[in-house]
């Protein structure tokens, strides 16, 4: 609701470490610990996000369970990463007028078609 405020965190990073975005629902069901635990016994994205949703599913799972782990590959640097970065924003706005003019475009055919 209302007008979001992404998140921005700086972080070491160093290749091959994972990045774990996950729903609050995964918090809420484990401690920190127990999520550390989880993916510190898998040496797969895949197999640590599908262990962590089964941890978090028998610790009750009563809240919405997302769960992505990304492997970092790049340079070992210190960074700000943002969900939504600047450079992306002008592609994001050239696809919702493309986009725009694409849906225009299907209701003229269909009104003239169907409808007229």
């Amino acid at each position: 609701m209302g007008t979001p405020d992404p998140g921005e965190v700086s972080v070491n990073l160093r290749r091959g470490d994972w990045i774990i975005l996950c729903s609050d629902g995964v918090p809420v069901e484990l401690r920190d610990s127990e999520i550390a635990q989880t993916l510190s016994a898998h040496t797969s994205p895949k197999q640590a996000a599908d262990a962590l949703l089964a941890s978090t599913m028998e610790h009750g799972g009563r809240d919405n369970i997302s769960i992505i782990v990304i492997p970092y590959d790049g340079a070992n640097a210190r960074g700000t990463y943002k969900l939504w970065p600047k450079l992306n924003d002008r592609l994001f706005e050239w696809t919702a007028l493309l986009a725009g003019v694409v849906l225009a475009a299907a209701i003229a055919l269909i009104w003239k078609r169907w409808i007229h």
